[in-house]
């Protein structure tokens, strides 16, 4: 984040010396992009430099209206425009209108259009493989394109690797040798990328599971029931009974999902979100059906398999501030455990109370669903209270 910071001051200094130059007013946006992108798109300064990019990409199509690059980019800010409010997202759609597929017909394996093009495919199931292809080829044509004659920002590169790898950990069955590589790839590129860094490194970290029969004699607290088949996806999770058991010597709450059908030991998410605080106002506000829960902290586990008996993915706890940038985790010491209980259908994940709650009474949802995001949750509405009994 520091050197996309120090780049747009000096490309703002540049500005300030030649105000006519296309490919300045390019790298501005770019850069804005970047930044955006490091928030995840969230954040009170996200619109700003969105509108803040769409006018320097407006004045760089102004000054040179064959700079494809810029018709790219505007199909990249398109993807933000979901996470800012509707009058900026018309702003930008409107100005943006066709400027993609204009680049796409001036030059058809132009990478940063293809990257563009691919930026929104990802997080749709139907269509990631779509983006797989399509960034696959614009990493191709980066590599083929990086030459003298080039002279625009080589930032597209690490970005390319990043997304290529973010495309992988979302496929339908993930490949963690595919995402090894385009991860440690993107870091090649650029050792700094800390978007790389916080959201692809960990990801890398295998973890094995916990075996089964050190739950058998556990003693378990209800906290809630859910319905069966009241899930987005009837092939996911679907929770049946929620469930905790607190080990005051390791300092360790567990948590136990039972469902009513059977996991897929290949792949499987958990999470556990806490309101720590009791005020309902503040927190990031969670993205299932009980869309009213707002919460402090947030425990993550969206794994696959990784072969040998060990799982990789997005395992970790994080803050709401932390979630709402897309850092759902850190790499080691992970304070985060799981196992899977294919025997009695159950989902258990173990957690450091001391990173998950700063008190012994909180509330909290629980959820269900696959490596590459949600499917259920637990309770569907309000929230299920813990008082931790301290023996």
């Amino acid at each position: 984040m520091e050197k996309i910071k120090d780049a747009r001051e000096q490309f703002a200094e540049l500005l300030a010396e030649d105000e006519g130059s296309a490919v300045i007013h390019y790298e501005m946006a770019f850069a804005n992009v970047q930044m955006i992108h490091a928030r995840n798109g969230n954040g009170p300064a996200t619109g700003r430099l969105l509108e803040d990019a769409a006018g320097h990409l407006l004045r760089a199509i102004d000054i040179d209206d064959s700079l494809v690059d810029a018709y790219a980019l505007f199909g990249w800010l398109e993807f933000y425009t979901t996470e800012i409010d509707s009058t900026l997202m018309k702003y930008v759609r409107a100005k943006s209108q066709g400027k993609l597929a204009a680049a796409r017909r001036a030059d058809p394996t132009n990478p940063r259009a293809l990257l563009a093009e691919a930026i929104p495919k990802y997080f749709n199931q139907t269509t990631v493989n779509d983006a797989y292809r399509l960034n696959q080829l614009a990493v191709a044509h980066l590599v083929a394109r990086k030459s003298a004659t080039d002279t625009l920002p080589d930032w597209w590169l690490p970005t390319a690797y990043y997304w290529l790898a973010t495309s992988h950990l979302f496929r339908p069955k993930p490949m963690y040798d595919s995402v090894r590589h385009y991860t440690l790839e993107a870091l090649r590129a650029e050792g700094q990328y800390e978007m790389a860094q916080a959201n692809l490194l960990p990801t890398i970290d295998k973890h094995e599971p916990l075996p089964v029969q050190r739950f058998q004699r556990m003693h378990w607290e209800r906290l809630a029931q859910d319905d069966r088949n009241d899930l987005l996806n009837k092939s996911l999770p679907d929770a049946r009974q929620l469930s905790y058991s607190y080990d005051a010597v390791t300092d360790t709450l567990w948590f136990r999902i039972d469902l009513h059908n059977a996991p897929n030991p290949a792949s499987f998410g958990v999470n556990i979100a806490v309101d720590d605080d009791g005020d309902s106002s503040n927190g990031a506000r969670w993205w299932g059906f009980n869309n009213g829960f707002h919460f402090d902290k947030l425990a993550t586990c969206w794994v696959s398999d990784a072969g040998n008996g060990t799982y990789f993915g997005r395992i970790g706890i994080a803050t709401a501030d932390q979630v709402l940038t897309g850092r759902f985790m850190k790499r080691w010491p992970n304070s985060v455990v799981f196992a899977v209980d294919a025997e009695t259908n159950a989902l258990i994940i173990g957690l450091k109370r001391s990173e998950l709650t700063r008190s012994g009474s909180f509330r909290l949802i629980a959820a269900t669903g696959s490596h590459a995001g949600w499917a259920d949750d637990i309770p569907n509405r309000d929230a299920a209270s813990l008082v931790l009994k301290r023996e």
